[in-house]
């Protein structure tokens, strides 16, 4: 579990049912997503941009998170990725994902075409350059004559 604060005492507790561990800061979170099966996002708060997330998707790991966690990221079905509407419910998908190798492989081959789908670097850039396109015309827009 990949926590931006102190995980509260349900989730240590419930964590122990599973090979797994709450790990609160990281040096290099790519690295240590690389190395998991499952990620778990269990955010409360938290604002900006969804990087560990994405990249936990675009790692192709099946990803389970709060509401907090995937903010401003629209999901076109579940299994790309679960979200979580408390501990149980974290739990809940924990023991569908930590039961089947089947089901983690789908949810990751998903969750990966839906990274590189929306936020690889060449439909980011594809995104910046029409953006910014569109913010020139309007800029040339103001100054052209008007035509008659």
């Amino acid at each position: 579990m990949l926590g931006r604060v102190q995980a509260d005492e349900e989730i240590l507790e419930g964590s122990k049912a599973y090979d797994c561990q709450f790990i609160q800061w990281v040096d290099d979170y790519v690295d240590l997503i690389r190395g998991c099966d499952i990620v778990v996002l269990p955010d409360v708060i938290g604002t900006g941009i969804k990087n560990r997330a994405i990249q936990s998707l675009a790692l192709g790991k099946p990803t389970i998170g709060t509401a907090v966690a995937f903010e401003g990221i629209s999901f076109p079905n579940s299994d790309v990725a679960r979200v979580a509407t408390s501990n149980l419910d974290i739990a809940f998908h924990l023991d569908q994902l930590c039961a089947s190798s089947d089901l983690r492989e789908r949810i990751g081959l998903q969750a990966r075409e839906f990274a590189e789908s929306r936020y690889s670097q060449s439909v980011v850039v594809q995104r910046w350059r029409e953006a910014y396109m569109a913010s020139v015309e309007r800029q040339q827009s103001k100054f052209r004559a008007p035509s008659g």
